[in-house]
Formats: C-alpha cells, structure tokens, sequence
C-alpha cells in the first residue's frame, strides 16, 4: 500500500533510488539528505515514468529497474572487492 515518504524511512537507508529527477529533488529539498543517499534509477539506466500507461509499459519499466539495480549493486558491492 502506498504511503508518504517520511524522514525515518530513509534514516537507515543505505541509498533512496527516486524513479525521476524531479523526485529527487524533491526528496532532497524535503528531507536534506546530500546527493550519495539519494539517487534517480536515471543514474544508471535510463527509465521513464510508466504512471498511466499500458501493463507493457509497465513490465519494460521493470526490466529497466532491474538493469539499474545490477549495476547498482555492481556499483556498492563489488567494486570495493576488485
């Protein structure tokens, strides 16, 4: 169930990935975390907003989040280990 982003759940987050820049800097003017806490799912792949769309939107979307989380995780977790 959806529900409005508060400043605890990103407390103990280790990186907050907004689907949009504007959601972003949203993110970032509400709760003033710095620019390595918050991220857009753009910074690693390029998505767009499937709000309103068909479900095939949708599923190319999904795809897309999980290319961007691979490299994410490439990114965190596997480099430091190279």
């Amino acid at each position: 169930e959806p529900k409005e982003l508060e400043r605890s759940d990103l407390e103990d987050c280790f990186l907050c990935l907004c689907m949009t820049q504007e959601h972003k800097a949203i993110v970032k003017s509400k709760f003033g975390f710095n620019a390595t806490t918050i991220a857009e799912a753009a910074d690693y792949v390029d998505v767009f907003d499937p709000y309103g769309n068909t479900i095939q939107a949708y599923v190319k979307v999904a795809k897309q989040l999980d290319t961007a989380l691979e490299q994410i995780f490439e990114r965190y977790f596997l480099e430091d280990k190279k």
